[in-house]
C-alpha cells in the first residue's frame, strides 16, 4: 500500500501543478480531480478495508470476538483472562496465543495494526496507545441483545469477516427459536452472583431469561443495570429458580462464600423439597457472543423441569 501511495501522490502532484502534459484544458481538469479524489477518498477507505493482521486484545471480551471471528493467523495476542476455562468459553483455543498483562509496553513491542480494548480496562495502555496512533477500539458492554449484534457485526467488520458474522448470529437465532419456552404459566428466576451481585433491567441477561420463559427478579424489583440483591429479599420473594454463577470453593473469599449459604441451601437445595437451582457458568454469558445461545438452552430445559413437577 505504501508504493501505491507514492505513486499516487507523484501523479496527482505532476497533474496539480504542471500544464506540460500534451492534453486539453478540459480532460487534464477532469484527471487532476480524478487523481485527488483516488488519493483522499478511495485510499484510506481502502486502507480501512483491508483485514488487520496484527490484531491484539486487552479485553477478556474482545478475546472472545477475537476467536470467533478472526483468522488464526491474524491475532498476536490475548489477556491472560482468555485461558482461564472459568471466564473464556474458547479457554482452549486461547491457549494456542501469547497472553498479554495489559500493559503499554508489552503492547507496543508487538507493533499491532488493531488493538481491541474494553471502556474499563486496561485504561493507562489505551491511552498511551492512542497518543502514540495506534488503531484502537474500544468495545462498551452490550446491554441488550440488539446492542451485541452491532457490536458483533462492528467487530467482524474490522475484521473483515462479516459474512461468517452473519452466519454465526443466524445459528445463534435458530438455537434461541428453538429452545424459546412456548408456556403460558409465569415463572420468575434470580440471578444471584458472588458478594449478592445481579443483573437487572438494562442487561442482555434479562433477554435471556426471557427467551428462556422467565421473568428476572432483579428487573422486578427495580434493579437497572447491575447491582447487589439481599439475601434476605431473595429469600422473601422466594423466586421459582436460583441461577448461580460459577462456584469455586477454593477460592477464599466472603463474596463467594455467600453462594454456599445455608439459607440457600435450605430453599434452593438439591432435593425435591426446594425450589429449583441451576449454574450457568460464567462464560456462557459474561461476554456478549453468539454462544449465549447455551445460557438459553439451558435455562430452557429447566424451565421444562419444573413444569412438569407441578
Amino acid at each position: 500500500m505504501e508504493a501505491t501511495d507514492q505513486l499516487a501522490w507523484s501523479v496527482a502532484f505532476q497533474l496539480a501543478s504542471s500544464d506540460r502534459i500534451n492534453l486539453s484544458p478540459h480532460i487534464i481538469v477532469l484527471m487532476r480531480w480524478f487523481i485527488l479524489y483516488f488519493v483522499f477518498i478511495l485510499l484510506p477507505e481502502l486502507a480501512l478495508a483491508a483485514k488487520p493482521q496484527r490484531v491484539v486484545s486487552l479485553n477478556l471480551c474482545a478475546d472472545q470476538l477475537l476467536l470467533q471471528l478472526s483468522e488464526p493467523e491474524s491475532i498476536v495476542s490475548l489477556t491472560n483472562l482468555s485461558v482461564d476455562p472459568e471466564l473464556s468459553y474458547l479457554a482452549k483455543e486461547a491457549a494456542e496465543y501469547p497472553v498479554n498483562s495489559g500493559s503499554a509496553e508489552e503492547i507496543l513491542k508487538m507493533n499491532p495494526d488493531l488493538v481491541l480494548a474494553g471502556s474499563f480496562t486496561a485504561r493507562p495502555a489505551v491511552s498511551y496507545l492512542k497518543k502514540k496512533e495506534f488503531r484502537v477500539v474500544e468495545l462498551s458492554i452490550p446491554e441488550s441483545m440488539k446492542a451485541m449484534r452491532e457490536q458483533y457485526l462492528k467487530v467482524a467488520d474490522l475484521l473483515g469477516e462479516r459474512e461468517k458474522a452473519e452466519r454465526q448470529l443466524r445459528e445463534m437465532d435458530r438455537r434461541i427459536a428453538q429452545a424459546k419456552s412456548s408456556g403460558d404459566e409465569n415463572l420468575v428466576a434470580a440471578v444471584y452472583y458472588a458478594n449478592g451481585f445481579t443483573a437487572g433491567k438494562k442487561s442482555i441477561t434479562t433477554e435471556v431469561l426471557n427467551h428462556a420463559g422467565f421473568e428476572n427478579l432483579s428487573e422486578k424489583s427495580g434493579v437497572d443495570s447491575f447491582g447487589f440483591y439481599p439475601l434476605e429479599k431473595l429469600i422473601e420473594a422466594e423466586p421459582d429458580l436460583l441461577i448461580l454463577g460459577s462456584y469455586n470453593k477454593d477460592r477464599h473469599s466472603l463474596a463467594q462464600k455467600l453462594l454456599d449459604h445455608p439459607a440457600l441451601k435450605r430453599f434452593w437445595g438439591e432435593s425435591d423439597r426446594g425450589q429449583a437451582r441451576v449454574i450457568i457458568p460464567d462464560a456462557l454469558w459474561i461476554c456478549a457472543t453468539p454462544v449465549i445461545a447455551e445460557a438459553v438452552e439451558i435455562l430452557a430445559q429447566k424451565r421444562k423441569e419444573i413444569v412438569s413437577r407441578r
